[in-house]
C-alpha cells in the first residue's frame, strides 16, 4: 500500500512539473561546444541567424507595430553581432612566430557581403608586435554592407587592429582589448573588451565605437545545457550626459524560444554573469515589479511551435 502510495506521489509531481512546463527546467553551464572562442562563437551566432531568421519568416506577413519593432530592434543586433564576427579570426590567428595570411569567409555575416569567394583576407605581421601589443589587418575587396538600413559599399576594405591581452584579476580571466581603426569608414572604428570561460560557455563582449563615444554596446552569451542559447545585449546612448539603458534578452532552444525588448532608462541593467538571477520561467519575460512605469516600454515576443504571441507593457516607439 505504501509504494502504491509513493508511485502515485511520483505520478503526480511529475504531473506538476510537466503542466507547468519551465518547473523543471534549470538553467545549467557546459563547457564550449567547440574547441575556441572563434569556432564557438562562429558556432553559436549560426544558431541565433537560425532562430532569428525562422522568427522573421512566421512574423513577416505581420506589419503590426510589434512585428516592425521587433525587426528595427534584431537589424541592430544582427550589425552588432556582425561586428563582433570581425574581430574572431584574430583569435583563429594567434600570436604567429612568421607572417600568417588566413581566409575568412562572410557565411556567418547578416549585414555584411563581399563579391569574392574569399572575402576577408586576414594579415598577422609578426614584425608588427610592439611589446604586448600585436597588430593585424584585414583586407576586402567589393564591401557591401548594412548599417541602419541603409547600404554602403567599398571597392577596397583595409581595417587594421591592435591586441593586448591582460587577466582581469576579479574574474581570472583573460581579457582580450582589441582596436580597430578604419580610415575609410567610421562603421570599423570600435574598440571592443572580449572574454570568455570555456568551462560555462561564458562570452562577453564591450563594444565602443572609437568616433561616436556615446554609443556603447555590451553583449553577454551562454549555450547552457539541454541545448539553451541565452544572451543579454545592452545597449546605451548618452541623452543630456546620462545614459540611457536598451536591453534585448534572447532565450531559445532550436526555433522556439523568447525574445524581450525593454527600456530601462537611465537605470543601469543586471547582467547575466553567473546565471544567479536568471530562470527559465522569468527570462524574457515582462514581470510585475516591472510594471511601474508606463514610460519604460517593454515588449516581450514567444515562439512555440511556429506561433507568436507578444506581451507588452508601455512604448517602445
Amino acid at each position: 500500500m505504501k509504494k502504491i502510495v509513493l508511485l502515485i506521489c511520483a505520478v503526480l509531481s511529475l504531473t506538476f512539473f510537466t503542466a507547468c512546463g519551465e518547473s523543471g527546467i534549470v538553467f545549467t553551464t557546459q563547457k564550449f561546444e567547440e574547441s575556441n572562442i572563434f569556432d564557438e562563437y562562429v558556432n553559436i551566432s549560426s544558431k541565433y541567424n537560425n532562430f532569428i531568421s525562422n522568427f522573421e519568416s512566421v512574423y513577416n506577413t505581420s506589419v503590426t507595430t510589434e512585428a516592425m519593432i521587433f525587426t528595427n530592434n534584431m537589424m541592430n543586433y544582427k550589425i552588432l553581432q556582425d561586428l563582433i564576427l570581425f574581430t574572431m579570426p584574430v583569435f583563429e590567428i594567434g600570436q604567429p612566430t612568421s607572417d600568417q595570411v588566413v581566409y575568412y569567409q562572410d557565411i556567418n555575416f547578416n549585414c555584411f557581403s563581399t563579391q569574392s569567394p574569399l572575402c576577408f583576407r586576414y594579415f598577422a605581421n609578426n614584425g608588427q608586435k610592439l611589446g604586448e601589443e600585436y597588430r593585424y589587418s584585414v583586407e576586402c575587396d567589393n564591401a557591401v554592407w548594412v548599417d541602419n538600413n541603409e547600404t554602403k559599399t567599398l571597392d577596397n576594405l583595409l581595417i587594421e587592429y591592435s591586441l593586448v591581452v591582460n587577466v582581469n584579476d576579479s574574474t581570472g580571466l583573460n581579457e582580450y582589448t582589441i582596436i580597430t581603426s578604419c580610415e575609410q569608414e567610421d562603421d570599423f572604428s570600435n574598440t571592443y573588451i572580449i572574454s570568455f570561460d570555456d568551462k560555462t560557455s561564458y562570452i562577453f563582449v564591450d563594444v565602443k565605437n572609437n568616433i561616436d563615444e556615446t554609443v556603447n554596446m555590451q553583449v553577454e552569451y551562454y549555450s547552457l545545457s539541454d541545448d539553451y542559447q541565452i544572451a543579454r545585449l545592452i545597449s546605451y546612448k548618452y541623452v543630456n550626459f546620462m545614459p540611457n539603458y536598451n536591453v534585448i534578452d534572447f532565450m531559445f532552444k532550436d526555433y522556439n524560444g523568447r525574445v524581450k525588448l525593454s527600456k530601462e532608462g537611465t537605470v543601469k541593467p543586471s547582467r547575466i554573469k553567473g546565471l544567479a538571477n536568471v530562470t527559465y520561467s522569468d527570462f524574457a519575460r515582462i514581470l510585475d515589479k516591472e510594471k511601474q512605469n508606463e514610460t519604460l516600454g517593454k515588449y516581450s515576443y514567444e515562439i512555440m511551435q511556429g506561433r507568436v504571441s507578444v506581451d507588452k507593457f508601455g512604448s517602445l516607439i
